[in-house]
């Protein structure tokens, strides 16, 4: 039983740091498409890290 329990607390872990990881993401990306107001895949080629 611990360990199965062990494994869906991991399980957890993994998706709250996805599901974060994914939102801080869409922020970014929203921000950057939507401040040069030109379409996302221009705004991602000309903006390049």
């Amino acid at each position: 039983m611990s360990i199965s329990m062990g494994m869906s607390v991991i399980d957890m872990f993994f998706i709250i740091a996805i599901v974060s990881i994914a939102g801080l993401l869409v922020v970014v990306i929203g921000h950057g498409a939507v401040r040069p107001a030109c379409p996302p895949g221009y705004a991602r080629t000309v903006r390049a890290p």
